[in-house]
């Protein structure tokens, strides 16, 4: 639950909600272009085996695909680095996003009773 209020705790877990957001898009994104790669490696395969002397067609699979390994890796680092900093930022910040406000038991108040 995110609290309302201008304080620190509530700015961390804005920023956490925020890397976490990132991070989901970036595989989506990803994820989204998967099938894109298989439907234009299909069509390569097919004229492969249409014109199988064209020697074109042949690297051009191969180039897609090193395309394709390089986004993966891209991706994969992408979502490793901000799950580091994710855990990082929670370990070091944890009483501040589980409790934002801080404790609303421990009132400083000038009369003691």
């Amino acid at each position: 639950k995110i609290e309302d209020g201008n304080n620190f705790g509530v700015q961390i877990q804005e920023q956490m909600k925020g890397m976490v957001s990132g991070g989901q898009l970036s595989a989506q994104d990803f994820l989204r272009n998967v099938p894109k790669f298989h439907t234009l490696r299909a069509k390569l395969i097919s004229k492969i085996m249409k014109y199988p002397n064209l020697m074109d067609y042949k690297k051009s699979i191969i180039e897609l695909d090193y395309k394709q390994m390089i986004c993966l890796k891209h991706c994969l680092r992408d979502l490793r680095n901000n799950y580091w900093i994710l855990y990082d930022v929670l370990n070091k910040n944890w009483q501040k996003i589980v409790k934002p406000k801080g404790d609303k038991n421990t009132t400083f108040s000038i009369y003691k009773c």
